[in-house]
């Protein structure tokens, strides 16, 4: 079912083109968008997806599978070899499951499953060994239901688990609910963000996922708790910080968490959000309206100094996604009319259209290289 197209890329002059995959999500209209990625080097596409409104392409840490999101029965989560091969189905039957993240080993699958009903959103955990999922995160308290969880992450080596540890130590039973007894462990340990609060007055928080238990982020690890929203949360992959969105300060912020607590890095005016780290976890992505249309900027988490990648004053630029060298970033851009793909150096700022396919190209994911 699978098959190859061929395209003609734009002429560019770049020093240095880069090389790899990048899997995208292509078609004219939502009903047929099919998982496709393209070679950076020959321009060619091979469709890797089902064409069923596909959407959200994750690569595994090694590139050497895929996994996506497809409708049959509801919204599910599907998992395909690099080369197209060996389709299979994870998520549950006749669910509505979205957001897949990966284990940084590659053996098993995170998502967001539910029946349809917002309020049902839970965490799941499938196993690429034992072909089976579980589910993940519970109240620790018998008389509090457990929120809604979306958008997992999984947390790695994150120094995050020292500093609550640290937390718990100083606390002792004093400590937040449910953390007195909590022993994350890094390797099954997620974060995701859970809806708080009651119809109308709906707020979000950042959770720690565990198998046996789901705890929300302590008020002196997060000071700005509030009624303020948190998204996207993201651990940076050196284990030194976790970045998030919040509208602590009036718009949507890119914030990062350390052992320090956490601190404004983006600070702007306009809107900042999508914070997407580099592979050594040094530099973040993300897009702004500060110059008017959407585009993509850097920050150091370091010094929050910020530097403008790509903005186009009649085009919107948006969907990040860092090569494995941390040399490229690939977008999507209106630049040429449709939305499709483009690289861009993050040195000396040369841009380069990669696709030219007259429908849209979006939710690109640079493919990490393979071991060898």
């Amino acid at each position: 079912m699978n098959s190859i197209i061929f395209l003609t890329l734009l002429v560019c002059h770049l020093s240095g083109m880069p090389s790899g995959q990048i899997a995208f999500v292509s078609g004219s209209e939502q009903e047929d968008r099919c998982v496709s990625a393209i070679d950076l080097k020959t321009g060619e596409i091979k469709r890797l997806g089902r064409a069923q409104r596909d959407s959200n392409p994750v690569w595994s840490p090694d590139g050497t599978k895929l996994a996506f999101e497809s409708v049959q029965d509801g919204l599910r989560i599907f998992v395909v070899n690099h080369d197209g091969t060996d389709m299979k189905l994870v998520s549950p039957a006749a669910s509505w499951s979205r957001w897949p993240a990966w284990s940084p080993d590659g053996k098993r699958l995170a998502f967001v499953s539910s029946d349809g009903s917002p309020e049902n959103q839970i965490i799941q955990v499938y196993s690429m060994e034992t072909n089976s999922a579980e589910p993940w995160g519970k109240s620790l308290n018998p008389e509090v239901s457990m929120p809604p969880l979306v958008r997992p992450k999984w947390l790695g080596k994150s120094l995050l688990v020292a500093l609550l540890q640290a937390r718990i130590e100083e606390m002792g039973q004093d400590a937040a609910p449910g953390w007195a007894n909590a022993e994350a462990d890094p390797q099954n340990t997620l974060l995701a963000i859970g809806f708080l609060g009651k119809p109308g007055r709906l707020t979000t928080g950042i959770f720690v996922v565990m198998p046996d238990a789901a705890l929300l982020l302590p008020d002196d690890v997060m000071p700005s708790r509030g009624n303020y929203v948190e998204w996207a949360v993201s651990p940076s992959p050196n284990g030194k910080w976790v970045a998030f969105e919040s509208n602590d300060g009036g718009d949507r912020e890119i914030f990062v968490l350390s052992s320090k607590g956490a601190y404004n890095v983006s600070n702007h005016r306009a809107a900042d959000w999508n914070p997407v780290w580099s592979p050594k976890g040094d530099r973040i992505a993300f897009e702004s309206f500060r110059e008017g249309t959407r585009g993509i900027y850097l920050v150091d988490p370091e010094t929050s100094l910020v530097r403008r990648i790509v903005a186009e004053r009649d085009a919107d630029c948006w969907a990040p996604t860092w090569s494995p060298d941390g040399r490229w970033i690939a977008f999507v851009s209106t630049l040429s009319g449709n939305p499709e793909l483009w690289v861009v150096n993050t040195v000396n700022l040369e841009k380069c259209q990669v696709t030219k396919l007259g429908g849209e190209a979006l939710s690109p994911a640079w493919r990490p290289e393979m071991a060898k």
